[in-house]
């Protein structure tokens, strides 16, 4: 399903690298944008967050049943069920003077219909904080928190149907430093991280990380941005040796050269290409170099309709039996539409390839996914969606097809 392609990969390095990418960033005078049409102001359909003081609280409840038709994201003997979920959340945020503060609290209830032990709950918070100097200098800071439960469909799952899914908590904190004047630019960011899982079997997935980065930047012309950025990447798994006997520890280190588009109010992104090389611990852990991409380029066709494109190729930690990394890549493209005031819309489509190093695993999956709210009033609004997914694989095994559907009640102030 689509959420294994957008999300999975974030929360399961969310420790690891989630924040080097934000934290490097220095915005430009050609600041990037956000183009969705999603995001539109609707009079008589706006939100009204409390206020207490300086602070802004915005709560909301979404109430979603869903039908899946493959719960345990198998080959064979496929079991459907009815899932219900809630998820309450809310979302905060203060300012005063050159200090912007945001944060976001959220849980989600899951209960199966027919498969108790898939019943899970999850929550976690953010914190994200930036304070600017001057015109010239900015500072910021972020951490989060947060328990997962992991998805069925990740490769790297090994419980069995007999089991719960593995849950895991999430922790991450970074800060970074970015300088602008004129044509020049340059960012700094450090940040730190743990995954804990919470089951004394998968312990050797437990893992701490490091990570820096230093980014410069160069205003060729008013619509673009040129920029080299150079990475490093300490992981430090907290068994000494995992199920296979290895040491899993490893340092990851690269650089991306890319640009940063902003064309009036049509084209707006980055795109990034560059290598990296891993360097394991273990010599029984062969070093390998591959090529590194990131990118997203949004074209907003008219102001109620935006196509944005993704793609990445990155490192992933793995413990997998006789792999010595993983390589992940993926691609998506989404379409966003304001059908009418009250009526928006959106679809993606994506693609994921999962490459086990020095091992003859390779997965390869492609999604789709549709949904469509439609604004009751400004309290209460009604979201359809549907989602398919189908995963190819060298062992029968890892394939899988799979069909969801859903309709949920969101509720907000």
């Amino acid at each position: 399903m689509m959420a294994r392609l957008v999300f999975a990969t974030a929360l399961r390095s969310a420790a690891v690298a989630g924040l080097i990418g934000a934290a490097a960033y220095d915005a430009s005078a050609q600041e990037v944008r956000s183009l969705s049409p999603l995001a539109l102001p609707r009079p008589g359909y706006e939100s009204h967050p409390l206020q207490l003081g300086p602070v802004s609280v915005q709560p909301e409840l979404a109430v979603t049943e869903t039908y899946d038709d493959n719960v345990f994201a198998t080959a064979r003997n496929k079991e459907d069920d009815f899932v219900t979920s809630v998820s309450p959340t809310v979302n905060l945020s203060a300012g005063h003077g050159k200090l912007e503060l945001s944060g976001r609290l959220s849980a989600t209830v899951t209960e199966f219909a027919d498969h108790e032990k898939e019943g899970s709950t999850t929550f976690g918070g953010n914190a994200d904080a930036r304070y600017a100097l001057d015109r010239a200098n900015q500072v910021a800071a972020s951490v989060s928190y947060a328990r997962l439960t992991e998805s069925r469909a990740d490769p790297e799952s090994t419980r069995g149907q007999d089991e719960s899914p593995a849950t895991y908590d999430a922790m991450s904190g970074g800060v970074s430093y970015a300088y602008r004047r004129n044509r020049l630019g340059i960012s700094v960011g450090a940040a730190a991280g743990h995954v804990d899982y919470t089951s004394d079997d998968e312990s050797d997935r437990d893992r701490y990380s490091y990570n820096g980065s230093v980014r410069g930047t160069l205003t060729v012309t008013p619509r673009f941005d040129a920029f080299v950025e150079a990475y490093a990447e300490r992981r430090d798994f907290v068994d000494t040796v995992d199920r296979s006997g290895l040491d899993r520890d490893a340092v990851l280190a690269g650089f991306y050269v890319g640009t940063v588009i902003a064309i009036a109010s049509k084209w707006s992104g980055e795109v990034g290409v560059g290598l990296f090389r891993t360097y394991n611990d273990d010599d029984a852990l062969p070093d390998f170099t591959g090529i590194g991409t990131r990118g997203s380029l949004t074209w907003s066709i008219t102001p109620r309709t935006a196509v944005t494109a993704g793609f990445a190729r990155e490192d992933m930690p793995t413990v997998t039996p006789g792999a010595s990394g993983l390589i992940e890549s993926r691609v998506t493209l989404r379409l966003e539409q304001e059908i009418r005031h009250n009526l928006i819309a959106s679809a993606e489509v994506g693609y994921l390839r999962d490459d086990y190093q020095e091992r003859n695993r390779q997965l390869s999956a492609v999604s789709g996914q549709v949904r469509a709210e439609y604004l009751i009033n400004r309290n209460v609004s009604a979201v359809f969606s549907a989602g398919y997914a189908e995963r190819t694989a060298d062992v029968a095994e890892d394939e899988y097809d799979r069909f969801t559907t859903s309709i949920a009640l969101r509720f907000k102030l």
